[in-house]
């Protein structure tokens, strides 16, 4: 981990179809605050355009996010949490700013990189099965692939997550690329065994390595003449 990409006290996301938007959203908060706040970090992400319906994939070509949950009664099983205090609606984010190395990865076989993540390249699909939502069997997958030691703790969380492109790293001449991981889940918990699991013995690690992290609580939303954290202040 890089202390620059660590921690913090406070996190703005701001997305827009148009990438001034949401800069210039972000930019006129913090002039807002700018004797109370100082900046720590920023970074710009995208994803792919395309039919917003279907999962967008990362800079290693493969689908992200397909095991998100997409029905309302799920979201308070894995999203909101269940507090009774000024988290209620609410949930807590957790934020990773991976670095990909995508010379690394063009070197590999195709069948190589499908064992690391324990999905096939082009559909999605869980090794053994056809369509890309079709349930996953953890016996058919590598013991090291990345879905399998992700599913094998049974804590679902919620992605969102943006690749990210900032030229090239100077000492190398390579592509400075990655993912800005982004997951909500309703109990911090639950990334935390998901990402315990992963740091073990991911397959994927050969490929990527972390460099900043950050988890944040988010509060809920706001009624017409409330503000954003009005119960937490009040």
């Amino acid at each position: 981990m890089q202390e620059k990409y660590t921690g913090g006290d406070i996190v703005i996301q701001a997305c827009a179809d148009d990438e001034q938007v949401a800069f210039h959203a972000v930019r006129n908060l913090v002039r807002k605050a700018r004797n109370t706040v100082t900046m720590k970090w920023s970074q710009s992400g995208f994803a792919a355009i395309g039919d917003r319906m279907s999962t967008p994939r990362n800079l290693f070509g493969f689908k992200d996010g397909t095991a998100n949950v997409t029905k309302e009664k799920d979201f308070d099983k894995v999203i909101w949490t269940d507090s009774d205090d000024w988290m209620k609606g609410g949930t807590y984010m957790a934020v990773r700013r991976i670095q990909m190395f995508l010379e690394t990865w063009d070197r590999t076989n195709l069948q190589e990189q499908e064992n690391t993540f324990g999905r096939y390249k082009e559909s999605g699909a869980p090794f053994g099965k056809k369509d890309e939502f079709d349930e996953v069997d953890l016996d058919l997958l590598p013991v090291d692939s990345h879905v399998r030691l992700a599913k094998e703790v049974n804590k679902p969380i919620y992605r969102r997550s943006y690749s990210y492109s900032d030229g090239i790293v100077e000492k190398t001449g390579q592509f400075d690329t990655g993912l800005l991981f982004l997951a909500f889940q309703r109990n911090p918990d639950s990334f935390v065994k998901v990402q315990t699991n992963l740091g073990a013995q991911d397959k994927m690690n050969e490929y990527v390595t972390h460099i900043g992290s950050g988890l944040f609580a988010c509060f809920a939303g706001v009624k017409k003449g409330e503000y954003l954290g009005q119960k937490l202040f009040e």
